[in-house]
């Protein structure tokens, strides 16, 4: 909402969206498969007042989708906690994510590093 002002000190009071979407397969504790989708809808329903760099360019929504593959291993050897924990993990995911309209990339490769503790 709002967002910053421009050089004239105008705000462009815009309503952008923004999902995500995740499905997930654990095929044991060390691999996960998913298919995952994100984008942006931007202005939506031409709320707020467009630049003229934006109305010259248009919006910018983008949409993504494409499979995942997670990697989790400890990253202590051990016996659980008493309270069941399993203690620090860390987990590591690789994908490709397709564009799905003009204004995203072709691909995007995705890489991620969690460390959980």
């Amino acid at each position: 909402f709002g967002g910053e002002p421009d050089d004239d000190g105008r705000r462009d009071n815009k309503l952008d969206f923004a999902y995500a979407f995740q499905a997930v397969y654990t095929a044991s504790s060390a691999w996960a498969f998913a298919l995952e989708a994100y984008g942006t809808i931007d202005r939506i329903g031409n709320s707020g007042s467009a630049s003229e760099d934006q109305v010259f360019f248009g919006d910018h929504d983008q949409h993504r989708i494409g499979p995942v593959v997670y990697f989790t291993r400890p990253l202590e050897s051990g016996v659980k906690a008493a309270d069941g924990d399993d203690g620090s993990t860390m987990t590591i995911g690789a994908g490709f994510l397709a564009g799905l309209n003009e204004n995203t990339p072709d691909g995007t490769i995705k890489l991620s590093i969690e460390i959980d503790f």
